[in-house]
């Protein structure tokens, strides 16, 4: 099945007829194998005929999300357009929706960017407008419409994740864990005409509120995939400031000025750091596939890899960035082996850890763990300080040749490879 066409009808004297008339004729036309699902209140009862692509479900509820759901458990496409039955319907704009499904896993018809319109009832326009800049900006999106239901999603996307809203807040909650996991979203304008005023704001922010507390520890949370590259861009000021000044003290240490040759250079436990993403030909490797999935829309080379058994032959990288990983890491792993077997002679090291002997770095993650308890503190298992991570080195055959601190906390060091 290539296609599947839902409407959820929420109102029970809303005539759908001729929107399926419409859909039939767009995936005749496309010569696609499709199907319509049709779900809510007051369906007709219709025996369906094996060679009819139109399916009822009478559904008693008249909560948007829970019909969502639903009807995502009967949609068999590779592909899912949710169409909205109360706008009016420019069957021009789904054949502009599904042709853009090979550029993202979701499409949304937005009103709110470059040449996007909502004519709408003036007190929908003004909540719609502020609720999605509210959690846009908070939740640190890059998408203008957050809250539109015509969209079109690969199916992939209901496969790996779970959704809990119930009502219409579902539609954020769908956009905001598909971004966190990785999926790709693109908005493309729509001309959106819907005179019907809806539920009452006031009834729906209590929905609206509860997602967001969700979606934001979601955000702050290491689960999301573009975590490193939303904290060099925080809000928060000592984030930001301890995320770019590491890296300008990695890109110091990496010497770029001074070769004009192609270099094997490779950021073990990547994550979404900008670090990789502005190394030209520089590989990304990470053991999570959402983060490099992420990462790859950034036209990244990416590796899904363990770090302690790295898939590459002897002597193969110049140069190796390993920031803010090893604290993470079992004894067990064999991480330093690792990085003193792949990389060449004289190659250059570049790797970062709290000095648990640092005061400060003791203050700065309690504050830390306070303030964002679903962040990375929590998952420091293997605690160095300078003298044993140098004496770690020395044994691997590196030579320590500088070393800075942040704040006098987060050690970073740079250190030659010994034939």
């Amino acid at each position: 099945m290539d296609l599947s066409l839902l409407i959820i009808k929420l109102q029970k004297d809303l005539q759908i007829d001729e929107i399926i008339k419409k859909l039939k004729s767009f995936g005749d036309e496309e010569k696609i194998k499709f199907e319509i699902l049709v779900l809510g209140k007051c369906l007709p009862a219709k025996n369906i005929t094996a060679n009819d692509n139109v399916k009822y479900f009478p559904i008693k509820t008249s909560s948007y999300g829970l019909i969502l759901k639903e009807a995502l458990s009967h949609a068999r496409g590779k592909y899912i357009i949710t169409i909205d039955p109360e706008a009016k319907l420019k069957i021009e704009f789904i054949k502009n929706l599904y042709n853009h499904r090979h550029m993202a896993d979701c499409i949304v018809a937005s009103r709110y960017i470059k040449d996007g319109k909502a004519y709408i009832p003036a007190i929908r326009h003004i909540f719609s407008k502020v609720l999605n800049f509210l959690f846009s900006y908070f939740l640190v999106v890059p998408y203008r419409d957050l809250t539109g239901s015509i969209r079109l999603y690969n199916k992939e996307i209901f496969e790996k994740i779970s959704f809990e809203s119930n009502s219409f807040d579902i539609l954020i909650e769908i956009i905001i864990k598909a971004h966190s996991n990785g999926f790709s979203i693109i908005e493309i304008p729509i001309e959106y005409e819907n005179n019907k005023i809806g539920k009452s704001p006031i009834f729906l922010a209590k929905d609206y509120i509860k997602t967001f507390l969700k979606m934001w520890k979601l955000r702050n949370s290491i689960l999301s995939v573009d975590y490193d590259e939303r904290a060099f861009n925080s809000k928060i000021f000592l984030q930001r400031y301890w995320q770019r000044k590491r890296y300008k003290i990695i890109y110091e240490f990496l010497e770029p000025q001074k070769s004009n040759k192609s270099l094997y250079i490779i950021d073990l436990g990547c994550g979404s750091s900008k670090i990789i993403q502005n190394i030209p030909d520089g590989i990304g490797l990470d053991i999570s596939f959402n983060k490099l999935k992420y990462l790859r829309q950034k036209k990244t080379i990416t590796v899904n890899a363990n770090v302690g058994a790295l898939p590459f032959k002897d002597k193969t990288f110049d140069k190796i960035i390993c920031s803010q990983l090893i604290e993470h890491l079992n004894k067990s792993v064999n991480v330093f082996g690792e990085i003193a077997r792949t990389i060449k002679d004289n190659g250059i090291l570049i790797i970062g850890t709290p000095d648990y002997d640092s005061q400060m770095w003791r203050f700065f993650e309690f504050f830390y763990k306070k303030l964002l308890p679903n962040a990375y503190a929590d998952e420091h298992i293997n605690k160095f300080t300078k003298s044993t991570l140098f004496i770690i080195l020395k044994k691997y055959n590196f030579k320590v040749v500088s070393y800075k601190y942040i704040l006098k906390g987060e050690l970073i060091v740079k250190a030659f490879k010994e034939p």
